[in-house]
């Protein structure tokens, strides 16, 4: 075509607009450069990425989220002002989402609806627990869940400027994103190896933004919220205990999976964590179950994502707050149909529900009682903890909780046993009564409170749970009763089948028997969940550790009367006992302080005449006839006929002054009814195998055998004796059929050593023990117990026990020595004793008057020692008795005289040796100038009835005892002209006043 007269050429009009054109280049280059920005993360030096335009809308959801009190005041309209306009609405991500939540709202807007009305949240907790959750899921949801889909669907369709302002957000804000998330896991898990030091996953994802990777973007979010889930799941299992923060982690962590769940597709997996991260079932835990099972699913689905197992590994890392548990290599899930035991399968009652942590708890019993053999108290207490038993133990729980709370006085009180037994300074005196201690509060007590828990709340319509709710329970509470089959062992049902063979209540045959009880049970747990049920299972749960109790009772009792250690069956029992106390208390207080007692870890048991065993099974059969009759016969009881009735405790009344008890003392009351029972076989008919038998069977043997380690008189009496166990060598010359003492020498022996010699230790030991504890309560049971033993039970014509006690010996003496009141009704000393007893109310005072009770006991039996050298001296023909009478009081004094005078006590452990006829008739005057070494006040001491008129001037004790005894001399058969003058001219003032009365 023609060019017209007028056109300009092309290439003129590009040489006149030439400038012009460069001048629009360079200013769209600058508008461009002008909405470019380098995004980068909290940490300085780590991957940066560069946006090619402006991403201020992107950058508005983190600056949004992280103002100041966002999330305490977040509400409908935050989410829609804030938060709903980057949750996307495609993608394939977004899909898969929509997929696993079943509709787009589900996603993200019904939960944060939900969660905001606090809907979703029915487990049982308080308003302010459930606040709590809820902050946690909103924002989690909302930072964590939307920012996720932002930046994955941003990336999947190319965007990734956009994709990379949501992940980095605004400058200084990457705190509220998926990056400062990543921060904080990698801190947790040892991954903060990326550039600079940040989280390898940012760096990861960093990378994959720059290399428009959506892929590997996705990849490292799956490792981030594993990172998340596995920590949570941690977490339950670490505060099971701690209700205010569980809650709130339960919610946190329930966010978190909401992210994992539509990526990790395992079915079985998703009902775990469905129920593990749940807000309408209570959660569980035990062994570390949640973290292992948790870890199992993870490390599963990270090889998968990463190909290797050892690229998840290290792409996880290792979360420091679990180091040191140790996962079974085949756990598995509890999402189970039934239980099968011996005495039957248990159906649960719920469908899809993982019971796999409270199957769990079996296994942590088994794993710390394993550790408990050998282990140190500081292994033991660290896996108490890290096991989830001590979180279990003060979790708390509804009213049997309150109520067994209230009784042991703290809702940790369980806790607080394992504490005390796995201290170095512990209440348990040996490593066997601290592993029993052990073992039976955290297979029984923390167990059974557990249970008690579960059923109550599937039980007690109050609580307004659901059907599901309470099927859950209920199965929760069944799992923990019958354990797995591992570790059925270290279950309630197990001790159910121990007490079972101890009461004739086994079924079945061979390896399949199994208790009644357990029949009972398991049959009542299938019934399914109500009120009535769960009595029928707590009254069963009684039967058990009323049987436990009756037995332990026996044992104990048993190991007194042989002299055997007691501590471990003592501490079997306390933990036992603890499991039924409240019920036994609400029916007789004193009945409850007779068991208690006895069962008192810090106090040294007393049993005699069966009394222990006894008074345990007239209190439980009282407490609940209903239980009593279904235990069954327990296999000792024919071997014990108990009495009708038992000492009458409170306040005790002699002649001479009485004393008030603050504890229960019938124990102790019937040490002198165990004395008598002993004494009254010796007669002229005497079969000394019966009266040994008596003699050990109640208690008397092992009361005399005790080592009492550090206590001054026993320490003094092994320094003279030589021998551990002196008091029973001695008795057991009597008991010997080839002994050669008379008859009567031997009565006297057994007589003076099972009434006098026994309870003096006894009564010493106690006063002892009294004033040496730092514990007031300890001091006052030790004091009542020296109390009742030193005077006995009242005297009513139906007991006379009195007169088998140190009490009534004193009355003797005294009317020997003219030491009795005015009136004559009582020794002085026995006056003085009850005075001290008394007043002495605190640890300060029970010093000084264990020093003044521990004279007025050596005034008395060294006024028993003087008589006896006295009365050999005056029947020097016929001296065999009352020498074997002298030696068994001898006997007693000898630790003392021995520590003032050891050549003195030489001279008289020869003077009364039985196989020494008497070679002199000095006796008296002897013992008398070695007594006095003694230092007994002269006026508690008096003077000897017929001894005033012997003058002992030059009649001194030989200078070297032991020499002297052993050069033979010539035995005589009358008593020295000075001894006998002084007889007379006792005789004849003793005639006088009786002519004059």
């Amino acid at each position: 075509r023609a060019r017209s007269a007028h056109a300009t050429p092309i290439s003129e009009i590009i040489e006149m607009n030439a400038s012009k054109l460069l001048a629009l280049l360079v200013a769209l280059v600058a508008l461009a450069t002008a909405n470019a920005a380098t995004l980068q993360g909290s940490v300085g030096g780590g991957y940066q990425y560069t946006t090619s335009g402006s991403t201020s809308t992107e950058e508005a959801f983190s600056t949004a989220i992280s103002a100041t009190g966002y999330w305490a005041n977040f509400n409908s309209g935050s989410y829609t002002s804030d938060i709903s306009s980057h949750v996307p609405s495609s993608g394939t991500t977004w899909n898969t989402f929509v997929s696993a939540y079943g509709t787009a709202n589900a996603v993200v807007a019904d939960y944060i609806t939900d969660a905001l009305a606090k809907t979703s949240i029915t487990l049982e907790s308080t308003d302010a627990q459930k606040d709590g959750a809820k902050k946690e899921m909103l924002e989690k949801t909302a930072r964590d869940m939307v920012g996720v889909l932002a930046v994955v669907s941003a990336a999947e369709a190319g965007n990734w400027d956009s994709a990379a302002a949501y992940f980095y957000g605004a400058s200084g804000k990457s705190g509220s994103t998926i990056y400062g998330r990543a921060e904080k896991r990698c801190a947790n898990y040892g991954t903060c190896t990326g550039q600079g030091g940040e989280a390898a996953v940012n760096t990861a994802i960093g990378q994959a933004l720059a290399g428009n990777n959506a892929a590997d973007i996705i990849k490292q979010l799956k490792v981030l919220y594993s990172q998340n889930v596995l920590r949570y799941a941690n977490l339950i299992d670490q505060k099971i205990g701690a209700p205010d923060d569980l809650i709130e982690i339960i919610g946190e962590g329930q966010a978190f999976w909401r992210i994992l769940k539509p990526w990790l597709t395992d079915t079985a997996a998703r009902k775990v964590f469905d129920r593990m991260f749940s807000t309408v079932y209570t959660p569980q835990a035990a062994n570390n179950y949640n973290y292992c099972i948790a870890k199992k699913y993870i490390d599963a689905f990270l090889t998968s994502t990463m190909t290797t197992a050892s690229a998840a590994a290290t792409a996880l890392g290792n979360l420091d707050e679990a180091a040191g548990v140790t996962c079974a290599s085949d756990i598995t899930h509890g999402i189970v149909t039934t239980i099968t035991t011996n005495a039957g399968t248990y159906t649960l009652k719920s469908t899809d529900n993982d019971i796999g942590a409270a199957l769990a708890y079996s296994e942590a019993v088994k794993k710390v009682v394993n550790l408990v053999d050998g282990g140190s108290g500081t292994d033991i207490a660290k896996a108490f903890e890290s096991t989830s038993l001590k979180g279990l133990a003060e979790r708390g729980g509804e009213d049997t909780a309150e109520m067994f709370a209230t009784h042991h006085g703290g809702a940790n009180w369980m806790s607080a046993i394992i504490t005390d037994a796995t201290s170095a300074t512990s209440s348990y005196s040996t490593a066997g009564a601290k592993a029993e201690a052990i073992e039976k509060t955290i297979m029984d007590s923390i167990a059974m409170q557990s249970i008690l828990t579960d059923i109550e709340h599937a039980g007690h319509a109050e609580h307004g749970e659901t059907d599901d709710q309470k099927k859950a329970y209920w199965d929760s509470a069944a799992a923990k009763y019958f354990g797995t089959t591992a570790a059925r062992s270290y279950t309630i049902y197990a001790r159910a089948d121990k007490r079972g063979a101890n009461f004739g209540q086994m079924l079945g045959s061979g390896s399949s028997t199994y208790a009644q009880v357990n029949k009972n049970i398991l049959d009542t747990f299938n019934a399914g969940p109500s009120e009535a049920n769960m009595e029928t299972i707590i009254k069963n749960l009684k039967v058990i550790y009323t049987q436990a109790t009756l037995r332990y009772a026996y044992l104990v009792n048993e190991d007194l009367a042989a002299g055997t250690d007691w501590n471990e069956h003592q501490a079997e029992g306390f933990a036992f006992y603890n499991n039924i106390a409240p019920y036994v208390k609400a029916k007789s207080a004193t009945g409850h302080n007779m068991l208690a007692n006895y069962f008192n870890p810090k106090v040294v048991p007393d049993s005699y005449n069966f009394f222990g065993y006894c008074k345990a099974k007239a209190v439980l059969q009282a407490a609940d006839s209903a239980v009593w009759s279904a235990m069954g016969t327990f296999e000792d009881n024919d071997k014990v006929t108990c009495p009708t009735t038992f000492p009458t405790e409170g306040k005790i009344t002699t002649k001479a002054g009485s004393y008030t008890p603050v504890n229960q003392i019938g124990a102790s009351l019937s040490f002198a009814g165990a004395i008598k029972a002993v004494t009254s076989l010796l007669d002229e008919n005497v079969v000394y195998t019966t009266v040994k038998s008596k003699y050990n069977a109640v208690g008397l043997r092992g009361e005399a055998g005790q080592k009492r380690t550090g206590e001054p008189y026993y320490n003094s009496a092994i320094k003279f004796f030589k021998d551990a166990d002196w008091v029973n060598a001695y008795i057991e010359t009597a008991f010997d059929s080839s002994s050669t003492l008379a008859t009567a020498a031997r009565l006297e022996v057994i007589e003076k050593t099972a009434r006098d010699n026994v309870a003096v230790q006894a009564v010493i030991s106690d006063l002892y023990k009294a004033q040496a504890t730092t514990d007031a309560d300890l001091s006052t049971v030790f004091w009542d117990h020296a109390a009742a033993k030193f005077l006995g039970p009242d005297i009513t014509d139906a007991n006379t026990d009195r007169s088998q006690t140190i009490y009534a010996r004193a009355d003797k003496r005294a009317a020997n020595y003219g030491t009795l009141d005015t009136n004559g009704e009582y020794a002085k000393a026995n006056k003085a004793i009850i005075d001290e007893f008394t007043s002495a109310t605190t640890i300060p005072s029970r010093k000084t008057a264990y020093t003044k009770i521990v004279t007025q006991i050596k005034v008395i039996y060294a006024q028993c020692v003087l008589r006896y050298a006295y009365l050999i001296d005056a029947n020097l023909g016929n001296y065999v008795e009352y020498q074997a009478e002298g030696q068994a009081f001898w006997k007693i004094l000898a630790p003392w005289v021995n520590d003032a005078d050891e050549n003195g006590a030489i001279y008289l452990e020869g003077i009364f040796d039985t196989a020494r006829p008497p070679t002199h008739g000095d006796h008296f005057c002897h013992a008398k100038e070695i007594i006095a070494k003694l230092n007994l006040p002269a006026t508690d001491f008096g003077t000897l009835e017929g001894t005033a008129g012997i003058d002992c001037t030059g009649r001194t004790a030989p200078a070297d005892a032991a020499a002297y005894l052993a050069t033979a001399a010539t035995p005589v058969s009358a008593a020295p002209a000075t001894l006998r003058a002084g007889i007379f001219a006792a005789l004849a003032s003793v005639a006088a006043a009786l002519l004059l009365a």
